[in-house]
């Protein structure tokens, strides 16, 4: 089995450095492949393709012409969904107890002379809460 992959692309390749590939500008003057050629699994050629030259290998060959953009899509499967799914999960949930859920904490003391002491805390909006209080034992002092 005969596979030519393309390793990457080089739409205006840079042949006046030696020591890295790069391109010049994003669009085709100068295109060039960086190809790997495999037999039955094993790499025999990797190098530089110029487009309308031929690679050859045994009585196979290859020419490459005309390079198009395009865009790759490709859907894979990723163990991690499930893990994300998770996570995301209690995420959602701690967003909604931070908006939705106030915890306040209400304590009656009754010492034994039997003078009540109330205290009371919300951990958001403790000044309404407060108010909210006062409000309510104002009310109960009345009747």
């Amino acid at each position: 089995m005969i596979a030519l992959q393309f390793v990457n692309f080089y739409p205006d390749l840079d042949e006046t450095t030696t020591t890295t590939l790069r391109n010049k500008s994003p669009l085709p003057n100068h295109p060039v492949m960086l190809y790997a050629l495999f037999y039955n699994g094993h790499r025999v050629d990797m190098n530089l393709l110029h487009m309308n030259e031929e690679v050859g290998f045994q009585e196979y060959s290859f020419i490459v012409d005309n390079p198009q953009m395009f865009t790759l899509l490709q859907i894979v499967y990723d163990p991690g969904v499930a893990g994300a799914f998770v996570g995301g999960a209690f995420l959602l949930t701690g967003i909604f107890l931070a908006f939705y859920v106030n915890p306040k904490k209400l304590r009656i003391y009754v010492d034994n002379s039997g003078q009540v002491m109330i205290y009371g805390k919300s951990y958001k909006h403790n000044g309404e809460y407060l108010e909210e209080l006062n409000k309510v034992i104002d009310t109960i002092r009345r009747n």
